[in-house]
């Protein structure tokens, strides 16, 4: 191997020199030596020129070759010189296509044509942009040949277990569905991609014809992924977020940290130091967490602080290794695969362990849910059986209630009838004498003599027509509801007017001023006397009750019909409802007004008539403002049967 002790470095600031500042005496004596020699490249803008003399003495015919094993060294020219004589010169690097290089392996090799018992001259320049330590080894042919095979037959074992631990993962999220073995994969991923370009895999089997991408993966994309991808799987395993928060923040923080310096070094400051020595706190950070969380006892800190010990220790090795604090040899080039290796393996019997522990869990949960299920479905059953025989019990219970109801509906059906019989003619009975009694007291009152008795027959008279005006609501109701439905044309104009004249001898009818519009656009058929019964009570009303404060009474009347409905609105300025009774207002002898001569049967009369037409009536009333009744009636062609259609067709005619 080429050591400290037998070779000059020469740093070319300018990057002008040539070989012949190191053939030429004069030019030589003008180079200025370090007094201390580092064994990388100080400043990467500098090129650097390595020279070294040999003295060959070998007698074996043996092919030598020269290995350089800064494998990132972007270009490097060999000159070599035999008795002064320059015999060779080479050119090639990293930034070449890796077709141009004299061996197709992964690390750069020339040719050493040596001769026994000869003196030689080797001169290397070397330029970067990387870091790179200046290591070089003098190899037989047939020596390179045994190592390398071997080398590339535990890189080939190496990356097939990474692979095949991604593949088993990957399926076992595809089982689980679990976010920590998809972070798993992608951090194996992001290692091999690391790996390749650190060894030279990559180039030489993947970007081979782009060199020019090899700075960015090798500096900043494989580094920066396998960062992050570390970080997240860290966080995911260990729960950060729900078990240590803080120790999250920590972490991140890091991170952002390194990205900060990997942007300034990226866009606008160079630094003249490894950016390994940044790149390896993330690492030490998460390390000292996860020795923090297993001093608190949580489990799985244990296996994840050995598995990750492994790559710290590999990732200060490669900072040794560029610093040229240690030597390369088998164990310190491949430390990052063995510590990936280690880690990866270590990391994929945890989770192993924790896929065995969930399906565990699932297991014990899954048996206690068919024995709850079990349990419930037993349950179950013995409620089902109480529910059969309860519902067998309420089957039974319920015939006999209905049996009963049915027996009271028909009882109280019967009393209504015969109540309604014994109203209409008691009504009936009643009236005929009645009639007589008002008759006879309007007479005896044009005849009287005696002035003290006329107050008397007045109260008599007034008594009498409030009877008799009760007697006719009676009636009316009785009739109502024992009528039998006959479907005819409705002339609504005719109905109104007919109304309107038959209050005209009520002493308030004078003060009322009616409003009517009608819109008859097609016929509509109902009930005339139910509905002539509404229109009456309805028009009645607003005549009794109108505010004797306001000079004028009105009453607006709209009526419209359409194919399925007939509208009627009611519209005074009356004395008004109060908001209490506009529920109340439609029963029996309800009446908004104690002091008002009514029976309270008009609007009841009303909304049994509607009852009958299945329409219905609302009200909206405020005291002192009026009321306005809406009235809707259903068109019985919309409502009813196509035999009961035909009816409503025979009526018509």
């Amino acid at each position: 191997m080429i050591t400290e002790r037998n070779f000059s470095i020469i740093e070319d600031p300018s990057c002008s020199f040539t070989y012949e500042h190191f053939t030429d005496p004069v030019k030589y004596s003008l180079l200025t030596f370090p007094q201390k020699q580092k064994l990388y490249n100080d400043n990467p803008a500098s090129a650097y020129w390595i020279n070294t003399d040999i003295q060959f003495k070998a007698y074996q015919k043996t092919k030598w070759i020269l290995e350089v094993l800064a494998i990132h060294t972007e270009e490097i020219d060999l000159y070599l010189f035999e008795d002064g004589k320059l015999i060779q010169s080479r050119k090639t690097g990293e930034k070449y296509s890796f077709y141009e290089r004299d061996y197709p392996t992964k690390n750069i090799i020339f040719d050493l044509p040596f001769k026994a018992n000869h003196n030689y001259q080797l001169l290397l320049r070397l330029k970067s942009q990387h870091h790179i330590p200046f290591q070089f080894k003098i190899r037989s042919q047939q020596y390179f040949s045994y190592y390398s095979t071997h080398e590339y037959l535990y890189l080939g074992i190496y990356y097939g277990i990474l692979l095949i631990i991604t593949l088993y993962n990957a399926l076992i999220y595809t089982s689980t569905k679990e976010k920590v073995y998809l972070y798993y994969v992608i951090y194996v991923l992001t290692a091999i991609l690391l790996s390749l370009t650190e060894d030279g895999f990559g180039f030489q089997f993947i970007w081979k014809n782009y060199p020019e991408v090899i700075p960015y993966l090798y500096k900043y994309i494989a580094p920066s992924l396998f960062l992050c991808s570390s970080v997240f799987y860290f966080d995911s395993f260990m729960g950060l977020k729900r078990r240590f928060p803080v120790i999250r923040l920590v972490v991140f923080g890091t991170v952002a940290i390194y990205f900060l310096f990997f942007s300034l070094n990226f866009i606008y400051i160079k630094f003249n130091f490894p950016s390994y020595i940044f790149y390896a706190i993330p690492f030490l950070v998460v390390l000292c967490c996860t020795l923090y969380m297993a001093i608190r006892s949580y489990y799985p800190a244990r296996i994840f602080i050995i598995a990750y010990t492994f790559i710290c220790v590999s990732i200060i090795i490669k900072i040794l290794q560029v610093l040229s604090i240690v030597k390369p040899n088998i164990l310190t080039t491949y430390s990052f695969n063995y510590g990936i290796t280690f880690e990866v393996v270590l990391l994929s019997f945890a989770l192993a362990d924790r896929f065995r522990t969930i399906k565990r869990e699932k297991e014990r949960a899954q048996k206690a849910m068919i024995q709850e299920l079990k349990e419930n479905q037993l349950l179950k059953d013995q409620l089902i059986l109480e529910y059969k025989k309860n519902e067998a019990l309420n089957e039974k219970a319920t015939k006999e209630l209905e049996a009963q109801v049915a027996e009271r509906t028909r009882e109280l059906q019967e009393k209504n009838i015969e109540l309604d019989t014994f109203v209409f003619k008691a009504s009936h009975d009643i009236k005929g004498p009645l009639k007589s009694i008002i008759a006879l007291t309007k007479i005896g009152m044009k005849d009287i003599q005696d002035p003290a008795a006329e107050p008397y027959m007045q109260h008599i008279l007034k008594s009498s027509e409030k009877l008799d005006k009760l007697l006719f609501d009676l009636l009316s109701i009785t009739k109502v509801k024992k009528t039998n439905l006959i479907y005819e044309i409705i002339d609504f104009s005719v109905l109104v007017e007919d109304a309107i004249s038959s209050f005209k001898n009520f002493p308030e009818f004078s003060s009322m001023v009616f409003d009517i519009q009608i819109n008859e656009a097609i016929k509509f058929y109902s009930d005339k006397n139910l509905i002539k019964s509404i229109i009456q009570n309805l028009i009645e009303n607003p005549i009794k009750y109108r505010d004797l404060n306001k000079y004028e009474s009105f009453l607006k009347i709209k009526i419209e019909c359409d194919d399925e409905e007939a509208r009627l609105i009611f519209t005074d300025n009356g004395l008004g409802i109060a908001p209490e009774y506009h529920t109340k207002i439609f029963d029996m002898f309800c009446k908004a007004n104690e002091n008002s001569n009514g029976t309270g049967l008009g609007l009841y009369i009303v909304k049994i008539a509607l009852e009958k037409l299945n329409g219905k009536v609302t009200l909206q009333s405020e005291p002192g403002e009026g009321s306005c009744f809406s009235v809707v009636i259903p068109n019985p062609k919309k409502n009813n049967t196509s035999e009961e259609y035909e009816e409503i067709i025979h009526h018509k005619n």
